[in-house]
């Protein structure tokens, strides 16, 4: 019990630490569980950024998270305890190695946005030739532009949006009553001239840690020229938002008191002065931004009308969504998320409030309130729920169709897709090449240990001198989470080590000190009659859990296994219903139960749902 208490404060010191702390670093472990990184998962704190690597499409990519955030994910939600080696470094070897791991955040960003730019302008071309061509237009087909989106098309609305109306009427005053349709005619004439590049060179040869600059090809100068065009076409008009662009809801915490009001009154004046001069801005963007821009200036109007706040849908077309089914299997924990994300959302109201009507204060009030208003949304109408891990920005986008082809222009179309074409096959390879996902040489161990030693420009005496030791975790077994937990431990100069318990953990040890051991070891064995939780709607079925008794576990994890078996052949029959689901589900839950055979735990149950407050039972300020 002692042990507990004190890794818990422990875990309390990981939260609070402050860049007045002494510097060090954090070498994480986070145990196996069913899901995602089922062997288990290393991960590296430095202050209050946790990075870590995960694979996502087969490509491994540098994430870099709230450290408070990574531990609710991990020990509460997927219920994996995380075991903690503070290594004792000096302020210059830990700031070393934040610039490494942020100068190959930088760099991979920019590899895979390069792909997403050679993809977009791969399908603009092939959409240029098929018009070319001659084909029929297809319905949707253009260029898309984010913020476009948010605002009705040409001439669906005889209605004008008021905001806009104002700035179209201060743009005149100040730059003539012809200035948005010369200016839009001039880029329309630039985009006429914008002629592809069929012999680009092919690209060089991707290093880890040097950034690609940004997209200035065919593709993204179309793309800026088409969001000017269409930015001052919806200034033009003063078009309206469309219905579905705008959260409008009653819920309480969106009433704007006096100083909420003047604090949006003088952040919208300033919005229409940045919108202003972004007509003589000479960022390539400028479209885009103004879009934007001009789409929260009207919700900055509306809220002021309405005496509530309204903001943009942020949530992207394609975003991940929970079933409602999910949703309802904790109908009790419901209400307090409710109240926890419309508690932040005051919060965040308030601190736009006292910001003085920042920028940035205003995007973290965007982001939180359209988390708390999806969640009343999906929870009202008793369906799914979007939900996204990265902050939410509104860049809605919608297609630009003014792409009027000449017929003698498919030749060297024809020649660019192809250059085109071949340019993003061989960027792909080089991804692959460097960022790929290998599960024995190339997985979030070898990595997170690779850029370690890069911070000492891969020199293992001088990594030695920095942290006492040095661990490769591309030789021998140190690319096995444990096993290089391990070699951390006996190789690096390690001040202290202790374990943040998982959720169901916490909660068992409490649970023992009020009823008495065999209580508690009888009822929690079973995830149908626990108290603790732990069985997520994403975990396969099984019987017993395994993770608090050992010599039972063979035991356990033989009726498990049937368990898993049994759901594996009802699969086979729902597959023509469920597409398989149910069939993965159980041959997962199978493979999850082999090794309770041999007295190896890995599956540990999870949450569908935790409340921030859930953080105080493994020793965590909420």
């Amino acid at each position: 019990m002692r042990r507990y208490r004190l890794a818990w404060a422990a875990c309390a010191l990981l939260a609070s630490s402050t860049a007045s702390a002494a510097p060090a670093l954090e070498f994480l472990h986070v145990e196996a569980n069913e899901g995602g990184s089922s062997g288990g998962h290393v991960a590296l704190r430095i202050g209050d950024a946790t990075y870590h690597f995960q694979n996502e499409a087969g490509l491994l990519r540098l994430a870099r998270e709230d450290s408070l955030r990574f531990v609710h994910d991990y020990a509460l939600l997927e219920n994996r305890p995380i075991h903690v080696r503070r290594i004792d470094v000096s302020p210059e070897t830990e700031q070393r190695v934040r610039e490494r791991f942020e100068a190959r955040l930088g760099a991979q960003r920019s590899h895979l946005d390069a792909l997403a730019a050679l993809r977009a302008e791969r399908e603009l071309l092939a959409l240029l030739l098929r018009r070319a061509r001659g084909e029929a237009p297809r319905a949707g087909e253009g260029i898309p532009i984010s913020g476009a989106g948010y605002f009705a098309p040409a001439g669906a609305s005889a209605v004008e949006e008021p905001a806009l109306a104002a700035l179209r009427a201060r743009v005149a005053r100040e730059r003539g009553a012809s200035f948005l349709d010369a200016r839009a005619k001039a880029l329309r004439a630039a985009l006429r001239r914008l002629e592809p590049e069929p012999d680009a060179e092919p690209g060089p040869r991707l290093d880890a840690d040097t950034p690609l600059p940004a997209s200035d090809g065919f593709g993204a100068r179309a793309a800026d020229l088409a969001a000017g065009i269409l930015a001052l076409g919806v200034l033009a008009d003063a078009r309206p938002l469309r219905g579905d662009a705008v959260w409008r809801s009653d819920d309480a915490a969106l009433a704007l008191d006096p100083p909420a009001r003047d604090t949006l009154r003088a952040f919208g004046d300033r919005l229409a002065d940045s919108l202003g001069r972004l007509l003589d801005a000479s960022r390539p963007d400028w479209g885009t931004a103004l879009l934007v821009g001009m789409a929260r200036l009207a919700t900055v109007e509306a809220s002021l009308r309405d005496g509530r706040l309204r903001v943009l849908d942020a949530f992207p077309e394609r975003a991940e969504a929970l079933d409602a089914e999910l949703l309802a299997r904790r109908p009790e924990l419901l209400p307090e998320v409710v109240g926890e994300t419309r508690a932040r959302l005051r919060l965040a109201l308030a601190e736009f409030a006292g910001s003085g009507s920042s920028q940035a204060a205003w995007s973290d009030l965007e982001d939180v309130a359209n988390r708390h208003l999806e969640l009343v949304r999906a929870l009202e109408a008793r369906s799914a729920m979007r939900v996204q891990r990265a902050r939410l920005v509104p860049l809605r986008p919608a297609p630009f169709a003014e792409l009027a082809v000449p017929p003698d222009a498919e030749p060297p179309l024809a020649r660019a897709l192809a250059s085109v074409s071949a340019r993003e096959r061989r960027l792909a390879s080089e991804l692959s090449r460097l960022h790929g996902y290998e599960l024995l040489t190339h997985n979030c161990v070898s990595e997170l240990f690779a850029t370690l030693a890069a911070a000492f420009d891969d020199d293992p005496e001088l990594a030695s001198a920095a942290l006492g030791g040095f661990v490769d975790g591309r030789r021998g077994l140190d690319f096995i989470p444990f096993v290089s937990a391990a070699s951390v431990s006996q190789r690096y100069r390690v001040a202290e080590g202790f374990t943040i318990p998982s959720l169901r953990q916490a909660r068992l040890v409490a649970m023992r000190e009020r009823e008495g051991a065999l209580r508690v070891a009888l009822r929690e064995a079973s995830p149908w009659t626990a108290r603790s939780g732990g069985q997520g709607a994403r975990d396969s079925f099984f019987l017993f859990f395994t993770d608090a008794s050992v010599w039972p576990r063979p035991l356990f994890g033989a009726l498990n296994l049937a368990a898993g078996a049994g759901e594996t052949a009802l699969g086979l029959l729902r597959a023509p219903f469920d597409r398989g689901r149910t069939l993965l589900h159980g041959l997962e839950g199978t493979l999850m139960s082999l090794p309770e055979l041999a007295f190896v735990n890995l599956r540990k149950g999870s949450y569908d749902w935790v409340p921030e407050s859930a953080r105080r039972e493994i020793g965590l300020a909420p």
